[in-house]
């Protein structure tokens, strides 16, 4: 019979044979990255989906009718809609978890098991899932991309012209945009124009911030490549910069206007990130991205249920061997009803 893989074999010298490893007792993390965005919503727009066919937000898209009159005029009475509704499917992800019995129950354990594996394992899928989730929030979930989440790219569109991933979404929450709605649901992709296509200059920078601005409304977080962030930086002179710290989310970003400036790994950028093409990472390489947004208007709906909202199936063992598998389990979506007081621009070289 055969040895396991990780036998030691052979005649060992006297070094092997009297002398321990020293195992450090931790694993370092050379993999996922970091983003605010993610971190953000879950700290502060965190909405609970207790079931249902959907996730529906109203919204108003049309104001009522009336005006200006004079004594013994009549009024119409004519019956106006205004209000309608967008819908969201919850979206569902899994990270597998598997293992070889005779490894966890035999070998890894007891005082010799520096490092748990099944420990290890559970916190990895944790990463992964938080990983994937990350960069799809900045992608779509329409056509191809379906059973992904519907994220920045078709929330930060006007359904006329492409955006950062190429794509131009007619229809967001599953109601088409410019038809009997108008623009309710769309996000300024000019005045400035979103592709920048070259240099970011200040005063594109500034156009776009207020593109976004109604009333006492303000885009507060703003988010970027790292390669982004160092051109932003390049406009400023030493004087004019001023970081901050979120305490809510423990990242430390650039005060631009009324919002902050985060760095983000996973924002689409000109960089590749380490196992992006398994995680999904898209890359945009015509340039950066820098994204103004709301957050007052963004929810992240994760599943109440508790094996969905970041759950775990349990070990499950198969019929003809001693493998067992379990899955880590997401499901929900992120909405956002008011895509006009956020936007993107994209395509950033200097």
């Amino acid at each position: 019979m055969a040895q396991p893989a990780f036998e030691v074999e052979g005649f060992l010298p006297e070094l092997n044979a009297t002398t321990q490893r020293t195992i450090v007792p931790e694993v370092s993390d050379n993999v996922m990255m970091s983003d605010p965005l993610l971190a953000m919503l879950r700290a502060n727009r965190l909405e609970s989906y207790p079931g249902g066919q959907s996730i529906q937000q109203d919204f108003l898209y049309a104001a009522e009718g009336g005006g200006a009159f004079s004594p013994g005029d009549t009024f119409p009475i004519t019956r106006k809609q205004t209000i309608t509704g967008g819908n969201w499917q919850p979206k569902q992800y899994f990270v597998p978890v598997t293992e070889w019995l005779e490894q966890i129950n035999i070998y890894n354990r007891g005082p010799q098991a520096a490092i748990s594996i099944i420990q290890s394992k559970m916190q990895s899928a944790a990463l992964t899932m938080s990983a994937r989730l990350a960069i799809d929030t900045y992608q779509a979930g329409q056509g191809a991309r379906i059973l992904h989440l519907n994220g920045l790219a078709e929330i930060c569109n006007d359904g006329t012209n492409a955006t950062f991933d190429g794509g131009t979404y007619t229809t967001y929450g599953t109601v088409p945009r410019n038809g009997t709605i108008g623009s309710a649901l769309n996000s300024p992709m000019t005045g400035p124009t979103a592709n920048v296509n070259g240099p970011l200059s200040y005063k594109a920078m500034d156009e776009a911030y207020w593109s976004v601005v109604v009333g006492t409304e303000h885009p507060n977080v703003m988010i970027t490549t790292n390669l982004g962030l160092s051109y932003i930086n390049q406009k400023f002179q030493p004087e004019q910069r001023f970081m901050s710290q979120d305490a809510r989310i423990g990242f430390v970003g650039l005060q631009f206007n009324q919002g902050r400036i985060y760095p983000s790994q996973y924002a689409p950028g000109t960089k590749t990130v380490p196992d992006g093409t398994n995680l999904g990472y898209n890359v945009t390489a015509g340039g950066e991205t820098l994204f103004f947004l709301n957050d007052s208007t963004f929810k992240l709906y994760v599943s109440d249920d508790p094996l969905f909202g970041f759950g775990f199936t349990g070990f499950k063992v198969a019929q003809d061997n001693l493998t067992v598998a379990g899955q880590y389990l997401f499901a929900g979506n992120i909405t956002n009803i008011q895509p006009r007081f956020s936007r993107v621009l994209f395509n950033i070289t200097a």
